[in-house]
């Protein structure tokens, strides 16, 4: 059976509130197409010839590939749309259901959070073009299309080409109910709103699985405050300072959004261990997961309770894959 690759190009990544209202780049639908078909075009070189990919109203993968030169063959999974994440995820089981070796992302940290919903142990190479990026890699298309080809032949083993993750799983009465890759930040504000989180005043706690320095967004408070590496066990909780509470004891210089360094204040912080529980205290609130507020918390709410786990999807590292390949030889032919 020829090797198959998954493609999701969420067509609303890098078009919320925060890119448009801030001083950022928006990754417009026609550059997503032009990405996209580097990705085609180096798939094709890898030796790929298949690829499926989720439909969209803009019609991403089906322009991306009708050009001259693109001969790998694209279908689409055949899906309705309902034109918010869920696409991803039902997009994702598909194509995991149909044996695809990896799927190629582009996006931000909330499309690779619903395509991880339904990936299950398919990995996933990650593209930026979302708002936050802290899961995906800022990769040229052709060079991940051609990373994402050699590991779908099977010619770089998963040992050397895929690395497992974290995920930060919500619980309510003992049910996992959400779960997010990189940060939850529970919000003051009992609504969701336009879904980005603007208003840094509003949030009381955050948990991050990882805060590299080098970030943007929520995930770099705690990456200038106490460095928390994707590799190491763990997540971060921070307090935040809120009205009513104990004078904050740092201030910590963070770039929360593209053009916007602000001093964000924390009352305190502490390390959780794999699989330690922390309850959310403070209701009524609104949970934000990778950035977006996504769920309510009433005051006669459940206990609920936020871990971190190593069952996050598993990342195709691209540079990892191309060093095993130029190593071992991949890219030169032998004359005869």
């Amino acid at each position: 059976m020829p090797p198959l690759v998954g493609l999701i190009a969420n067509p609303a990544a890098a078009h919320d509130i925060r890119r448009l209202s801030g001083h950022s780049s928006i990754v417009d639908n026609q550059e997503k197409v032009r990405i996209l078909r580097r990705v085609l075009f180096g798939l094709q070189a890898a030796g790929v010839t298949e690829a499926v990919a989720m439909p969209d109203h803009y019609g991403l993968a089906t322009a991306a590939a009708s050009v001259s030169g693109v001969r790998i063959a694209v279908r689409l999974v055949e899906m309705g749309l309902a034109q918010d994440e869920t696409d991803s995820t039902r997009a994702a089981q598909a194509m995991a259901g149909e044996g695809c070796a990896c799927i190629v992302t582009l996006g931000g940290d909330g499309t690779n959070r619903a395509v991880a919903k339904g990936c299950g142990d398919t990995p996933l190479l990650a593209i930026s073009t979302g708002t936050n990026n802290v899961i995906p890699e800022p990769v040229e298309g052709t060079i991940a299309g051609l990373a994402a080809g050699l590991f779908a032949r099977g010619l770089v083993p998963a040992s050397a080409a895929a690395r497992a993750t974290k995920r930060l799983e919500v619980t309510r009465a003992g049910v996992m109910i959400e779960t997010a890759l990189v940060d939850i930040a529970a919000s003051s504000a009992p609504f969701l709103g336009a879904r980005a989180v603007t208003d840094i005043a509003s949030l009381t706690r955050l948990w991050l699985a990882q805060a590299m320095p080098g970030c943007i967004g929520l995930a770099a408070i705690g990456a200038h405050l106490s460095p928390l590496s994707p590799f190491e066990d763990g997540a971060l909780m921070l307090d935040l300072a809120e009205p009513g509470a104990p004078p904050a004891s740092v201030r910590v210089l963070t770039p929360i959004a593209p053009g916007n360094v602000e001093r964000i204040a924390v009352r305190s912080w502490r390390r959780l261990a794999i699989g330690e529980a922390a309850a959310i205290t403070t209701l009524p609130c609104v949970l934000a997961l990778d950035g977006e507020r996504a769920l309510y918390l009433g005051e006669a709410e459940a206990p609920t309770t936020v871990r971190v786990t190593w069952n996050g999807p598993r990342l195709l590292d691209t540079r990892a894959i191309l060093d095993f390949a130029a190593r071992y030889g991949l890219f030169v032919a032998r004359e005869p």
